[in-house]
């Protein structure tokens, strides 16, 4: 895990400087340093703490998880009777708006991480409601809204349970997924 701060797109250089010159001396404080090793990470060299060095960092991470197959797919038209039917695995549908008018990368990121706590046992799938319409392949509406929402569903019987929070919580996640599915369908326990 790491982690970059970011401006708005037209911020002023004379303002980024002074953010990029203010994180460098930061990351150099005692304090800083000695609280990121107790929290056993690593405080980047101050000629990585730039804007064109995370550029770097950031279009080099992209092309090395690009090689990664994610467990999440997204479904469209194309491939949901492979990726959901098939299997024939309880899923669990994250529907957004690639066109609407939210931001859900941290919703997407937690998502990733969560459908690896169930590898194998509960299939994760993206759904872009601004694509066709996969309703009518699976058997139950979609409702085409701005907001992002989940759906619990069952490729077997085609039936499912929306969950309208686009704030879902991972223990909301969890909650979902056990009382539609029952129990053995909890997530893995991640042991430190």
């Amino acid at each position: 895990i790491w982690h970059a701060m970011y401006a708005p797109k037209g911020t002023p250089k004379a303002v980024i400087d002074k953010l990029v010159a203010t994180l460098q001396a930061t990351l150099k404080d005692p304090t800083v340093v000695r609280r990121h090793s107790e929290l056993g990470a690593e405080v980047v060299s101050t000629d990585r703490a730039t804007p064109d060095a995370l550029q770097k960092h950031l279009t080099a991470e992209i092309a090395r998880f690009f090689k990664v197959r994610l467990p999440v797919t997204h479904v469209d038209v194309n491939n949901v009777d492979q990726v959901v039917a098939a299997p024939a695995l309880p899923t669990f549908i994250m529907a957004y708006r690639s066109k609407g008018p939210t931001n859900d990368t941290a919703q997407f990121q937690r998502f990733v991480y969560e459908s690896q706590l169930y590898a194998g046992r509960v299939n994760f799938v993206m759904v872009d409601l601004d694509q066709p319409d996969l309703s009518s392949k699976l058997g139950i509406k979609l409702p085409y809204q701005d907001d992002t929402y989940f759906v619990v569903y069952n490729p077997t019987a085609r039936d499912g349970s929306m969950v309208f929070d686009p704030a879902l919580s991972t223990k909301g996640m969890e909650s979902a997924i056990r009382t539609y599915f029952g129990p053995g369908h909890e997530p893995a326990t991640v042991v430190n």
